[in-house]
C-alpha cells in the first residue's frame, strides 16, 4: 500500500483557526527546510501538475509566501511551442533546472499535454536497456 492510499481524502479541518495555526507551523518548516537547502547548496526543483482549477496556483502561493523569495523561481509552463516541440520534452526544464542553493518551482508540467512525450520516455527506457550498466 502505498503513502497516497493511506491518505484520509475526506478529513476536514475544524475551524479555520485550526487552518491558519497548522499552516504557520508547515510555512515556518518550509523557511527552515530553504535555509538548509542554501547552506548544503542542494538544488530542489517541484514541479506541479493537475487539472485546471485543481489549486496548483494556490498551493504554490501557500508555500511560496512563506520562503526567501531570493531563494525560489517560479515558472509558469505553458503548452509547448512549435520550436519547444522540436526538442526533447525535458529541454523545457533543463534550461530552468535551480543553482544549489535555490528552488524552482514548475507551474505545470503539461506531461500528459506533449505530443509524442510517452514515445520519447518510451524509447529512453529501451534506450537505457541497451546501454551497458555500471
Amino acid at each position: 500500500m502505498g503513502y497516497l492510499d493511506k491518505l484520509d481524502l475526506d478529513k476536514k479541518m475544524e475551524s479555520k483557526k485550526e487552518y491558519e495555526e497548522l499552516l504557520e507551523e508547515y510555512q515556518f518548516k518550509l523557511l527552515n527546510l530553504q535555509r538548509r537547502i542554501i547552506q548544503k547548496g542542494i538544488a530542489v526543483a517541484l514541479a506541479y501538475e493537475g487539472c485546471d482549477a485543481a489549486g496548483k496556483g494556490g498551493n504554490i502561493k501557500r508555500v511560496t509566501e512563506a520562503l526567501d523569495p531570493r531563494g525560489y523561481e517560479v515558472h509558469a509552463i505553458g503548452a509547448p511551442t512549435a520550436s519547444e516541440k522540436a526538442h526533447h520534452w525535458l529541454r523545457r526544464f533543463w534550461l530552468r533546472l535551480p543553482p544549489r542553493g535555490r528552488i524552482a518551482i514548475f507551474d505545470r508540467t503539461w506531461y500528459g499535454c506533449v505530443g509524442g512525450a510517452r514515445g520519447e520516455i518510451r524509447d529512453d527506457r529501451r534506450m537505457a536497456a541497451r546501454l551497458p550498466g555500471d
